[in-house]
């Protein structure tokens, strides 16, 4: 397993917890989001899609009925779809047992060892193995094509930074979604030939057709044996608010993507 930081000494639990709230642990299905990446948590990891965990300890108490914080905590990593919290970024089908369904029930109770005392911020660390996310919207590389003018050039903008219109706290296209040589984002699936392979992906729907469903009602097809397309990771809430025009404009501009 990756370690960010100093090596833990074999009883400091919450050291432990530290590391595997950090790095995915051997454990875990290497595809997965892990913890930093989605959550923040003072200055240990700063990701915008779940939850914010700065004061779970004392948050926790609070979430469940007739449950304690240890185990409320417990039973979010165990069985993330359990219970849904009604708080800000807490979404169904984000967060899945295909996450953490892998980690050992040792494992499990460090990361709630970790969580119960991690209320004091200490440096930030958004690595995560291999991967890292981009916690601001990502900038075109130097590099990176030219785009065509006229609605691909806006949909590229697009692509690139959420607009005005879109809430602030949504990830956006270029932090989720790859493109070579444009964007790197590791989140959702890879769009480098997405104008060649969209009108394949559902039977009767050509490119174009596919493509502004996707921006417009994401979870209303889920392509089959896509990498990266699942349920529940891309919601409304992040496009919602688009106009027509820019789903006119992204759409030109995954077109153009061959």
């Amino acid at each position: 397993m990756p370690v960010t930081g100093d090596e833990c000494a074999v009883d400091d639990l919450e050291c432990q917890g530290r590391q595997l709230f950090l790095n995915v642990p051997a454990s875990a299905a290497p595809q997965a989001l892990w913890c930093s990446q989605c959550h923040t948590l003072g200055d240990i990891a700063n990701g915008a899609i779940g939850p914010d965990l700065t004061n779970i300890a004392v948050d926790a108490e609070s979430r469940k009925p007739g449950t304690t914080a240890r185990e409320y905590i417990r039973e979010s990593i165990s069985e993330p779809e359990a219970f849904l919290c009604e708080v800000e970024l807490c979404t169904q089908g984000l967060m899945t047992a295909s996450v953490t369904g892998g980690l050992t029930d040792e494992e499990v109770d460090l990361l709630v060892e970790f969580l119960m005392s991690a209320t004091a911020a200490t440096e930030m660390q958004t690595a995560v193995g291999d991967v890292v996310v981009p916690t601001t919207p990502t900038d075109t590389p130097a590099d990176a094509p030219a785009p065509a003018g006229g609605l691909v050039a806006e949909g590229q903008a697009l692509f690139m930074a959420a607009p005005a219109n879109v809430g602030p706290q949504a990830l956006w296209c270029s932090e989720c979604h790859r493109i070579e040589g444009l964007a790197e984002g590791l989140i959702g699936p890879d769009l480098t030939d997405i104008g060649s392979v969209a009108g394949t992906r559902k039977p009767g729907t050509s490119a174009e057709e596919y493509l502004v469903e996707s921006l417009r009602d994401p979870d209303g097809f889920i392509p089959d044996g896509v990498e990266r397309a699942t349920p529940g990771l891309m919601t409304l809430a992040i496009v919602q608010d688009l106009t027509d025009e820019q789903v006119d404009a992204l759409v030109a501009f995954l077109l153009a993507q061959q």
